[in-house]
C-alpha cells in the first residue's frame, strides 16, 4: 500500500513543481488534513459507496477553492473517486516528507513529557534552524521518562536538553571524579 502513497504523493507533487507552489501544496493539505482530523465524518461521507460522486466533488470544490491551486481539487477528486480518501492521512503524510526534500526542510522529532503548543514546537524548531542553518519540521512525540525538558532527534543528530540526560551526565562525571 506504500507504494500506492508514493505513486500518488509524487504525481502532486511533480503538479505543485510544475506550478512552481509546492510550499502552498504542502499548506493546504495541511490544512484539509487538519479539517479531516477534527471531523472524522467528512472523510466518511466522501469515501461512502452509497453517494453520488457528483454531491462529493462540490464538497470537494467547496474546501479546495480557498487555496487557489490549479490541481488540487483534482487530486482530491480523483482519490476520492478511487476510494483512496479514507487514505489521506498516509497521503498526506507521504506528500509531505517528499516536499520537505524537495524545500530542503529537516524533518524531526522533539519528544517532551506533554504535548507542546504549536508556538513552542516553532520556538524549538527555529533556534535549531540557526544551528544547522537549514529549515527544521519538528513533530512532537510523548516521551515521559524524560522527567522534563525536551530531546530533539534529525536525522542521526541529538540535541538532549532533558532533565534525564541532565541527571546522567552528572552521575556520569561523580563517578569518573570518585575513581
Amino acid at each position: 500500500m506504500e507504494e500506492l502513497y508514493v505513486r500518488y504523493a509524487t504525481a502532486l507533487l511533480e503538479l505543485a513543481i510544475e506550478e512552481k507552489k509546492v510550499s502552498e501544496y504542502k499548506e493546504s493539505l495541511a490544512t484539509l488534513f487538519d479539517v479531516f482530523n477534527k471531523d472524522e465524518s467528512v472523510i466518511k461521507y466522501l469515501e461512502s459507496f452509497f453517494e453520488d460522486n457528483d454531491k462529493k466533488f462540490v464538497i470537494v470544490d467547496q474546501m479546495c477553492k480557498p487555496f487557489e491551486l490549479k490541481h488540487l481539487s483534482s487530486f482530491m477528486k480523483l482519490i476520492v473517486s478511487k476510494h483512496l480518501i479514507i487514505h489521506f492521512k498516509e497521503l498526506y503524510k507521504t506528500f509531505n516528507k517528499l516536499a520537505n526534500e524537495e524545500l530542503g526542510i529537516e524533518e524531526g522529532f522533539v519528544y517532551s513529557t506533554y504535548k507542546l503548543s504549536k508556538e513552542e514546537i516553532e520556538k524549538i524548531s527555529k533556534s535549531l534552524e540557526v544551528r544547522t542553518t537549514r529549515k527544521v519540521e519538528l513533530t512532537n512525540l510523548i516521551d515521559e521518562s524524560l522527567i522534563g525538558g525536551v530531546k530533539v532527534i534529525i536525522k542521526d543528530r541529538v540535541y538532549d536538553g532533558s532533565v534525564k540526560y541532565k541527571l546522567e551526565s552528572m552521575k556520569s562525571k561523580l563517578i569518573k571524579k570518585g575513581a
